[in-house]
């Protein structure tokens, strides 16, 4: 289950986690994070958009989804 940071500041723009799993879907890697400040498309309201750095790289999040388990995905830029 992902903790949803953006409960208790949604205005926070940088936060340190790690990676609890990682999987393809439609050509995409998505990754969950232990901790996410990204909000996941829910209720009408639009997934945040942002980049996540990690191991002297930088992945950039196009699509943010949360799944029945409570685990929240992000979906990464493919080049």
């Amino acid at each position: 289950m992902t903790t949803r940071l953006y409960h208790d500041d949604s205005g926070l723009l940088a936060f340190s986690s790690r990676v609890t799993d990682a999987r393809e879907n439609g050509g995409r890697t998505q990754i969950a994070l232990a901790e996410t400040a990204f909000y996941p498309t829910s209720g009408g309201q639009p997934f945040d958009t942002g980049i996540l750095c990690f191991a002297g790289t930088e992945a950039r999040v196009v699509d943010v989804l949360d799944d029945d388990a409570g685990m929240v995905w992000h979906v990464l830029e493919t080049e």
